[in-house]
């Protein structure tokens, strides 16, 4: 489960590999948490489903949505920098 960690370890150096590591972690642990809820919440199944595709979708529009904003402030702040 660690073999990853060591390739990344091989070519970077640790603060690459303990920035790889955490995301991991985090994007393990949201899901974990996604998964639960959803299953929690959705479990009989009377109209759920439905409901969890658009929770699903808002999700997804929410991510496109930060990671527009944050490319778009990147660009700013490149164009600042080179002028």
């Amino acid at each position: 489960v660690y073999l990853d960690r060591i390739f990344l370890k091989y070519f970077y150096d640790d603060n690459i590999v303990g920035i790889y590591t955490l995301g991991y972690l985090l994007g393990q642990g949201l899901s974990m948490v996604y998964n639960a809820v959803s299953q929690a919440i959705f479990s009989d199944n009377f109209g759920g489903r439905f409901a969890l595709y658009m929770i699903h979708f808002k999700w997804l529009g929410a991510l496109c949505g930060i990671l527009a904003f944050i490319e778009r402030g990147n660009k700013k702040l490149s164009h600042k920098l080179n002028d």
